[in-house]
């Protein structure tokens, strides 16, 4: 006597594919997350609500941008896409390496995406794009404000994108078979072949900041990222990579600037001042020299902000500051220290330094300063001046001229009056 058939239930296809071992990921044609299986979510550690919607520059590495880009633009035409290797970001930040093949299924009802099924890689290290998908990938990179060179192990230019002349205004043709160090400044040379070296000699990714020479002589602050792909068939050679980081430098230098000088004067602050005396006295020490300091204070400041007001009081101090850099040279460091004091420092000097300086800096205070209200002002700055060896430290040499500076506003009190 038979049996009846035990039903079997249906497979669910959801939790078919919770079920694989391996990740899938649906992505729209918008390079947005729409869907991910279950290890797709252990594997990340994202959430089902913290994918949804997400973009591709939000889950995969800057670097592999390009290459993923490339492929989901590819794969909507094919069937089955090529085999690439991404690194992906986990919830905690750090990125995981896969494994990835699509699938064209944009026009597949209850899909509406492309399939991407993924394999862990943990730390296998290679990246593969296919040939059909050379063309692409080139015009891409082409097309990118990353200039991206090929050299030889020796430093030579082998290859460039389009960028390269973009940048740094330089034919290709005329530029390959030099060394990249060429077309860099003579720090950023050391650096870089420093760099190239390094890469040879271990394989290890280097970046760097370095300034490139434009064919209009002027040059460009960039960051470079080389990358060891000598071994590769395909390559052949070091690929460096070039962003244009002129925006951050300038940034960069004017936070500096704003850090080491006085924003009202625009003169070295105190930090400053310090750094150059120490320079000044060690080579005063190393060349049996001498360093004249000179520190000065306005007679009566206080009498013309109440007398004149808070702005007329800036207005004499940037003038005293214009003055006292206008008789100083190249060499030399004219310091504002805060309030209304003064410093000056000049290197190789004597005693015979010392009084020409007196004499200049007090025929300069001599003439009037022509306020913006019409006003002038005859404004006194008492000033000290002393010349030290180099064996004297730094704080030591600036106290001799304070102490100097105020023996002689002992002698001459006074304040300024009207010219």
């Amino acid at each position: 006597m038979g049996h009846d058939p035990v039903p079997v239930p249906p497979v669910d296809p959801r939790a078919l594919l919770d079920a694989l071992p391996d990740p899938v990921v649906v992505v729209g044609p918008d390079a947005t997350v729409r869907w991910a299986s279950a290890s797709a979510r252990a594997l990340f550690g994202w959430t089902d609500a913290e994918l949804m919607g997400r973009t591709a520059d939000h889950l995969i590495h800057p670097e592999d941008m390009v290459t993923a880009l490339s492929s989901l633009a590819s794969v909507q035409a094919k069937e089955v896409g090529s085999l690439i290797e991404l690194r992906i970001r986990s919830r905690d930040g750090t990125y995981r390496r896969v494994e990835v093949r699509g699938s064209g299924a944009t026009d597949r009802a209850g899909v509406g995406g492309i399939v991407m099924s993924m394999r862990d890689l943990g730390d296998r290290h290679l990246w593969q794009v296919d040939r059909g998908d050379a063309d692409r990938f080139r015009a891409i990179i082409d097309a990118s404000p990353t200039a991206v060179m090929v050299l030889d192990p020796g430093g030579l230019l082998l290859g460039a994108s389009r960028a390269f002349t973009r940048l740094l205004g330089r034919p290709l043709d005329s530029s390959l078979g030099r060394p990249l160090t060429d077309m860099a400044d003579t720090d950023s040379a050391l650096i870089l072949a420093a760099a190239i070296d390094g890469v040879v000699a271990d394989g290890e990714r280097r970046t760097l900041e370095a300034r490139l020479s434009r064919a209009d002589g002027t040059t460009l602050a960039v960051s470079l990222t080389l990358v060891d792909l000598v071994r590769d068939p395909a390559v052949g050679g070091i690929v460096v990579s070039a962003t244009d980081i002129t925006e951050l430098d300038e940034a960069r230098t004017e936070l500096e600037h704003r850090a080491t000088h006085d924003a009202l004067t625009a003169l070295p602050g105190r930090a400053l001042l310090l750094d150059r005396l120490g320079h000044a006295l060690a080579l005063a020490r190393r060349r049996s020299g001498r360093v004249a300091v000179a520190f000065g204070d306005v007679d009566s400041f206080k009498v013309i902000n109440d007398h004149h007001g808070h702005a007329a009081g800036d207005e004499v101090l940037v003038e005293i500051a214009r003055r006292l850099v206008a008789l100083s040279r190249g060499s030399d460091t004219v310091a504002r220290l805060g309030g209304d004091e003064f410093c000056l420092v000049v290197e190789d000097a004597d005693d015979r330094v010392a009084d020409l300086l007196r004499s200049r800096i007090t025929e300069a205070m001599r003439r009037p300063i022509r306020l913006r209200s019409g006003a002038d002002l005859r404004v006194g700055l008492s000033l000290g001046v002393v010349v030290v060896g180099g064996t004297v430290a730094v704080d030591e040499a600036l106290a001799r001229a304070d102490v100097e500076m105020y023996e002689v506003k002992r002698a001459r009190r006074g304040g300024p009056t009207h010219a």
